[in-house]
């Protein structure tokens, strides 16, 4: 299936679900666009829920290590 990266789910527990959309490369850095999804926010059976944030994680390689190096709103 591939390499993957997991968002981690912090602060508040229960209240978004993050999903992973496009990741992309540029350079030595990964581009990962995360969309986080309102739990409260419920779509009838078939219906798409939007994202309230959208955010973009910047990865970088550290020897065997990939880390987050910034965050784009």
């Amino acid at each position: 299936a591939g390499d993957a990266y997991h968002v981690p789910i912090t602060g508040q527990i229960g209240l978004y679900e993050p999903r992973v959309g496009e990741i992309r490369k540029k350079g030595a850095k990964l581009y990962a666009r995360v969309a986080y999804l309102s739990l409260d926010d419920f779509a009838a059976e078939g219906e798409e829920r939007h994202p309230v944030k959208t955010m973009t994680y910047v990865l970088e390689k550290a020897g065997q290590s990939i880390y987050i190096s910034g965050i784009e709103e």
